[in-house]
């Protein structure tokens, strides 16, 4: 009898021992998964207008570029940038990526020159970096940017390229309930509203649909959510349509005096906000507007 007792036991001990080692291997296995993340910067613009003294712009060619931050904990190299590029114009013989804020120029930090191919403009490749610097990408887009350089001798050809800031513009909503007294939201209105930047900061664009109002005036202010501030951008003159604003003008056109104001707005989005205005100001319905805060 005691030998049959022990049946049982066994049989609970064993069943127990087991599940214990199944729930040590879903934990290891949990502990052992990689983690993989990317981060992508699509369709970064590539031009010569954006290339700043002492590099020369090459005007007559342009092109695309996509950079991923690529993290996979798997592997021995953790950290990579990855870029893939469509040039027309000049097959470059230097790819660099820079740390410089729009209206600067910095140093190479990440060089895939020796990666280029010696007969296509377009190229795809990817370069171990160190963590800090894939974390500075990560979290400080708008201040790096690519070059592409049409050779690396002599100097007047290596001077010449094409550019693009990894950040180069910002969508944001509009809405009524953003505007802050005295101004009032416009009840049922909506829409979206982009500011892009060129020429290395020189230009300004934007791209403005609206629903259920018809703005004459559009403005981009400083000033923090739930503030109202001074107007450093007036876009009133790019209207082209009931609700639409669309179009590029210089500083100087858009009654910009800052000529860093590009790079602040790059730096910290949040203290700025477009607000579009259904007259001007002192009329009886100026005051009637529709808001969105950068972000």
């Amino acid at each position: 009898m005691k030998v049959f007792a022990t049946v049982p036991l066994l049989a609970t001990l064993l069943a127990t021992a087991t599940a214990a080692d199944s729930v040590r291997g879903v934990r290891q296995l949990a502990t052992a998964a990689p983690v993989k993340k990317v981060t992508t910067f699509s369709k970064i613009k590539l031009t010569g207008q954006n290339e700043i003294s002492p590099f020369e712009g090459a005007d007559y060619a342009g092109g695309t570029a996509t950079v991923k931050l690529d993290y996979d904990s798997s592997r021995s190299s953790k950290w990579k940038v990855c870029i893939d590029t469509w040039i027309h114009g000049f097959v470059p013989g230097l790819l660099h990526i820079h740390k410089a804020k729009i209206t600067g120029n910095g140093n190479v930090r990440v060089d895939f020159s020796s990666m280029l191919p010696d007969d296509d403009s377009d190229f795809s490749g990817c370069k171990a970096v160190a963590e800090d610097l894939f974390n500075d990408m990560k979290n400080n887009p708008e201040f790096f940017y690519v070059n592409a350089h049409v050779a690396a001798k002599p100097v007047a050809l290596f001077n010449t390229g094409i550019r693009g800031q990894f950040k180069q513009s910002f969508t944001t909503p509009l809405v009524p309930s953003e505007a802050v007294s005295p101004l009032k939201g416009k009840s049922g209105a909506s829409g979206t509203a982009k500011i892009s930047f060129e020429s290395a900061g020189s230009v300004m664009c934007i791209d403005a649909t609206i629903k259920g109002f018809d703005p004459l005036l559009a403005y981009l202010y400083s000033g923090a959510a739930g503030t109202n501030g001074n107007v450093v951008v007036n876009f009133s003159s790019k209207k082209v349509s009931a609700g639409r604003f669309f179009g590029c003008g210089t500083l100087k056109e858009l009654g910009v005096t800052d000529t860093d104001l590009a790079a602040k707005i790059l730096d910290i989005a949040k203290n700025f906000y477009f607000n579009f205005h259904q007259d001007k100001k002192g009329s009886g319905v100026y005051n009637t507007s529709l808001r969105g805060q950068l972000e």
